[in-house]
């Protein structure tokens, strides 16, 4: 629907069959070994690598985006990234879950399994920038971070529209750019 109807054509939907518990824990099996990370969504992950590197054969991509949560979502990206050697920005779209609850102690392995502790590590060593949709989250996600993060993050505020408007796509936007050196 209108206005992210331009967008259609770019949207690729990841689809496979669930499968039987023994399908699924092989399939799980496959595609922990074969993203180095066996997290929540590397099922979906290793597919929507595999449609992301024969997207970027077709068309050389000039940087990566990915955001999360759910944490899968940089999987693919980081994995694209290493394969191509595109820069990556990984945008942190939401505080984890122990920042909200206010069950906070101590680092961040002491707050995450080590699975996703060790996820977040590679997320946080290997992607080229970092995105926080506001400062405060930055600054607070950062300190659990490795102390380079904050060096290489930025804060882009959300862009949202207005509940009450309806937009078309023939309505004038300005044009919102990134660019940075590497």
């Amino acid at each position: 629907v209108e206005p992210w109807l331009p967008l259609k054509a770019h949207t690729h939907e990841i689809e496979y069959a669930i499968g039987n518990k023994l399908r699924r824990f092989a399939d799980i099996i496959y595609s922990g070994f074969q993203t180095r990370h066996f997290i929540d969504g590397c099922r979906w992950a290793v597919r929507a690598y595999d449609l992301a590197l024969a997207l970027h054969q077709k068309k050389k991509y000039d940087v990566i985006l990915s955001r999360a949560f759910p944490e899968a979502a940089h999987l693919p990206a980081m994995k694209l990234a290493e394969k191509t050697n595109v820069p990556w920005i990984a945008n942190w779209n939401d505080p984890w879950d122990f920042l909200r609850s206010g069950n906070i102690s101590g680092n961040l392995r002491d707050n995450l399994s080590y699975v996703s502790y060790r996820f977040t590590r590679d997320v946080t060593r290997k992607a080229s920038w970092h995105t926080f949709p506001g400062e405060r989250l930055r600054k607070i996600m950062c300190s659990y971070l490795e102390l380079s993060v904050i060096n290489r993050s930025s804060a882009i505020p959300h862009i949202a529209l207005p509940m009450h408007k309806k937009v078309t796509s023939k309505e004038k936007v300005k044009l919102f750019k990134l660019a940075w050196d590497i």
